[in-house]
């Protein structure tokens, strides 16, 4: 069975649109929530893991990640360029490929006008 994303943002479509269409690289992550426990609050409520892949997309190509890209991709210190310890509780994964969504270039950017 294939996987399936539903996004209910309007302004997720707009973005992922222009990602898909521009000429700039740039990356798109996918955060999801598993069923398992990260760790537990002070509080007692629990944190659930999470699971994290992503893509690099230029000119409407997506470009998987493998687990050690994307780790330094995103555990770096935006200020210094220094590589952090992988956040707690996430589970990198490799990305799996994937193609522009279907009729993408065709859809209005935000509500109005034409698509790519």
């Amino acid at each position: 069975m294939g996987r399936g994303v539903v996004v209910e943002d309007p302004a997720v479509i707009t973005d992922l649109r222009r990602a898909v269409c521009g000429q700039e690289r740039v990356g798109v992550l996918l955060r999801t929530f598993t069923g398992a426990t990260a760790h537990v609050r002070p509080d007692g409520r629990p944190v659930p893991r999470r699971h994290l892949c992503g893509w690099w997309v230029h000119a409407g190509r997506f470009h998987p990640l493998g687990r050690a890209e994307l780790v330094r991709s995103v555990c770096v210190d935006a200020r210094t360029g220094r590589l952090l310890a992988p956040e707690h509780g996430v589970e990198y994964a490799d990305a799996w490929p994937v193609r522009a969504p279907v009729g993408i270039d065709h859809l209005p950017p935000d509500g109005g006008g034409r698509g790519c």
